[in-house]
């Protein structure tokens, strides 16, 4: 064991990953359809016992877990405006191309309060969007978000992978 043992070979491929734990079929939660209860406790069980897993020799877009509608839960969405980035596509191409990718608004200030509260960002990632002056003073500035979808994430260059997981 040397100093020299301590660093990867220049040929090894850097790998970067996300890890969801959501169940396989569905990406979100919906209260309102389907209030959590006893019959559902063997139901959770199972997708608790699923992990997804995402892969890519590019650096990963940032994924937000928000709350964007009153009648379901926090699911997971990308900001489009990275998406389209990745793409090289404008937003009217997208939404012609993939009409089935769910996209969405949110105020800004709904976004910001929300990522604020996420443990999951460093405090220099939650000032990125929070510090951020408006573009317009007294303007409703709104973020446009594009939902997690696996089908997206193979888009943008990633590998996901479904895995059974067992403690």
């Amino acid at each position: 064991w040397g100093p020299s043992s301590l660093f990867l070979p220049p040929s090894s491929l850097l790998v970067f990953s996300h890890l969801f734990s959501e169940a396989k079929e569905e990406f979100s939660c919906d209260l309102l359809l389907d209030p959590p209860g006893a019959s559902d406790q063997d139901e959770e069980e199972l997708d608790s016992d699923h992990l997804i897993f995402e892969f890519s020799e590019k650096l990963l877009l940032p994924c937000y877990n928000l709350q964007v509608s009153v009648s379901r839960g926090p699911c997971n969405w990308f900001l489009f405006s990275d998406v389209l980035k990745r793409l090289k596509l404008s937003s009217r191409i997208f939404q012609a191309r993939f009409p089935h990718f769910e996209v969405a608004t949110l105020p800004r200030a709904e976004f910001q309060h929300q990522i604020s509260l996420s443990q999951v960002l460093a405090p220099e990632e939650i000032g990125e969007y929070v510090c951020r002056p408006p573009a317009t003073p007294g303007a409703l500035e709104t973020v446009e978000l594009v939902r997690y979808q696996p089908e997206l994430v193979q888009l943008l260059g990633s590998e996901v992978v479904f895995e059974a997981w067992s403690s």
